[in-house]
């Protein structure tokens, strides 16, 4: 008759407290004992284990640095980015600003001031200046710098 020994009656065997029965079953059975020497060495491992310090894990600073990295060359590339994008926005701009007009846009605009000018200095019963006569007309010896003193003196 087959009467191996359940787990519980080899955990109190490894505790010395089977019975004689138990033990001489232990030593006369090779697959209880079997089963007796493995429950044993986990039972010295979960021991050891209990007994000491945890291990330290391994730190695997790789990929924290990899990611710091990664958000580092992220960061350069934005700010090169809004960098170039304001640069070629202020040198679109500053080309609008230096393009240089064309001979008959001034000389239309000069037409034109010169016809404003002469219609706001004409008295009214003159005809109007052509560009040519405004162009030579003498220094009137008006300036833009004036004295708002000038202004309110009554006196004068």
């Amino acid at each position: 008759m087959n009467r191996c020994l359940r787990d519980r009656t080899l955990l109190l065997s490894s505790y010395g407290e089977g019975s004689e029965e138990d033990r001489a079953h232990l030593r006369a059975c090779l697959d209880c004992a079997q089963r007796y020497q493995r429950l044993s060495r986990d039972l010295e491992l979960i021991g050891r284990a209990l007994r000491e310090d945890p291990p330290v894990a391994a730190v695997d600073r790789l990929p924290g640095a990899v990611r710091r990295r990664g958000l580092v060359v992220a960061a350069a590339l934005t700010a090169l980015a809004i960098f170039g994008g304001v640069e070629a926005w202020m040198w679109r701009e500053s080309v609008l600003w230096v393009r240089p007009q064309t001979e008959a846009g001034d000389a239309d605009a000069l037409r034109f001031l010169a016809e404003v000018s002469a219609v706001l200095s004409s008295t009214g019963d003159a005809p109007t200046a052509d560009f040519a006569d405004v162009a030579a007309m003498p220094e009137t010896g008006w300036s833009d710098e004036w004295d708002a003193g000038q202004l309110f003196d009554y006196n004068t």
